[in-house]
C-alpha cells in the first residue's frame, strides 16, 4: 500500500542506501481492493424466515419478514430486519453476511478496514493543511 523511496548511489551494480523515507501515496492513488472479497454459493446457506420485531406493532410481529441467513461452512449468522419487505430483508442480509464474511477471514485486508484506513488517511491529510 506504501511506497518505499531509495535515495542512494550505485557501485559496482549494487545500490547502496543512503536514507529510506516511507511516503504514503495521495488518497486519489489509493483504491480499495475488492479482489479478497469471498463469493456465497447458495448451496453454503441456511434461510430462515422469522417473525420481525421493534416498532410496528402487530402488523410487525405478526408476519415472517425477517431473515437469519447462516453461512454452513463458517458458521457466521445474520438476523436482519431492516424493513417490513422480505424480499429487502433477503437482499440486505446477503449483503450484511458478506461483509461480516470478508472481515472474518481477510481481517486487516477487508473492505470494512481498507475504507476505514482511507478514511483516517484523508482525515489526517485535513489536520496537516490546518
Amino acid at each position: 500500500m506504501f511506497l518505499i523511496l531509495r535515495r542512494g548511489f550505485a557501485t559496482n551494480s549494487s545500490l547502496l542506501c543512503s536514507s529510506e523515507k516511507i511516503v504514503a501515496p495521495p488518497p486519489s492513488k489509493m483504491k480499495i481492493n475488492k479482489s479478497k472479497v469471498p463469493k456465497i454459493r447458495e448451496k453454503d446457506l441456511e434461510e430462515k424466515y422469522i417473525t420481525g420485531w421493534g416498532p410496528g406493532g402487530q402488523a410487525v410481529n405478526k408476519t415472517l419478514n425477517a431473515v437469519y441467513l447462516r453461512h454452513v461452512p463458517s458458521g457466521v449468522w445474520i438476523k436482519c430486519h431492516e424493513s417490513r419487505s422480505l424480499d429487502r430483508n433477503r437482499k440486505t442480509a446477503r449483503k450484511m453476511l458478506i461483509e461480516k464474511l470478508d472481515l472474518k477471514i481477510n481481517g486487516e485486508d477487508s473492505v470494512q478496514r481498507q475504507e476505514e484506513r482511507l478514511a483516517s488517511h484523508k482525515k489526517n491529510l485535513k489536520r496537516e493543511k490546518n
